[in-house]
This record gives C-alpha cells, structure tokens and sequence, in this order.
C-alpha cells in the first residue's frame, strides 16, 4: 500500500488479515522504482501529483535525496484545474493543455497562491493579453513554483523523468523543459508510475516470501 492514505488504509487491511501481511510504502520509494522500471538510468524526477509535489534524486536507482510540498497547491495539479476554470473559453484540462502548446509565447505572472493568480489573470485578461499566452504563463508559474519550493537548490541530474497525472498535458512537461533548460522524459502513463512502483515492491516481497518457504 502506498500513497497519502497509506497509513489508515494499512490499519484496515491488518485488522482484517493481520499486521505481517500488510506493508505500507511511502511514495517517494513507490515512484523511484516505478521510474526505473521503466528506465534503469533515470537519476532525476519531478513528480507534480493533484495535491502535492515531489522531488526525487537517484544514485544507481536507490534514492539519495528528495523534497515533498504538501503546505501549498500554487506548484500542483489542483492549481491548473483551479486556474483553468477562469477562462470561459476552456472546455477542459486537455484544452488548457493544447491552449498553452499552440502559444508563441508566456506571460509572465509570477509565483502567487490561488487567490493572487486569480486577481493577476483577471488583470491581464482586463489588460487584452492573448488568452493563449496567459495559459501558457500559468504553466510556467507552476513550475517555477515547483522549483522554488520543491527542488530549491538541489541538483538536476542527467535523465530527467516527469510523473503524475497533470504531466499526462504535454504542456506541464513543455513548461518544465522551458524553465530548466533540459530535455525531459514523460514515461507512458505518468500518472501511473507509483503503481506500477508498489506493484514491483509487491512481486518482490512475494519472491522473498516464497524463497522463504522453500528454506
């Protein structure tokens, strides 16, 4: 089991078929072997997740270092649903995304919890600034977020992986290659990479509990 309910999940679970046979994960470890499932010299990953964020380093697929923010959505993916919503043209997430890629450019506005970036869309929008732009902006703004208040000084390794169910709009990913300079990797199904991670977890502790057996 892993994820933010972890933990009242595990509980239930050992009520019901006892505490040895449940094992809780954080998800820093569920996504790191998740990515290198799918690429075994992948050292760095930005995992933007609904609510949270994570910064994850690797050294020969272990991790080495990361960051986790829980205390503010502005770097999240709630934060593009909730933004989005303040353009009547966007049908959805997905035409944000597509808004945002068809810019020729981003306006910049700023690092802001909701609130603030509410009143500066409103601004800009009142100020004729081509609403394509002010969503490709958004996108940047959530990344120099999650680099402020996420990675900070950290380091950027060689082999970048995005995960998390917001990086399924390839403009989360544009936005990351433009704010940092380097190329990035989406692995198929970023917002499935933790599970896929447990699920590698779970194979293995069956493989050590069967060899067990046989001992």
């Amino acid at each position: 089991i892993t994820g933010s309910g972890r933990d009242v999940v595990a509980r239930l679970f050992a009520a019901c078929y006892g505490r040895e046979r449940v094992y809780a994960l954080n998800e820093i470890a569920a996504h790191a072997a998740g990515a290198v499932h799918h690429d075994s010299a992948v050292d760095t990953i930005f995992e933007i997740g609904g609510q949270d964020a994570k910064y994850i380093r690797l050294a020969n697929g272990h991790v080495c270092d990361a960051a986790m923010n829980e205390a503010c959505s502005a770097g999240t993916g709630s934060f593009l649903e909730e933004q989005g919503t303040r353009f009547p043209q966007v049908t959805d997430l997905a035409d944000l995304s597509r808004r945002a890629m068809a810019a020729d450019a981003g306006l910049s506005l700023g690092q802001h919890c909701s609130v603030f970036m509410a009143e500066i869309i409103e601004s800009a929008m009142a100020a004729g600034a081509p609403v394509n732009h002010v969503i490709a902006g958004l996108y940047d703004s959530v990344i120099q977020n999650y680099l402020n208040r996420v990675k900070g000084r950290r380091s950027i390794g060689q082999r970048l992986f995005c995960q998390g169910m917001p990086f399924t709009a390839p403009a989360l990913a544009a936005a990351v290659a433009r704010q940092t300079g380097r190329a990035v990797i989406v692995p198929p199904n970023p917002g499935m990479i933790g599970a896929i991670g447990i699920a590698a977890f779970a194979w293995l502790l069956w493989r050590i509990a069967q060899a067990a057996r046989r001992l």
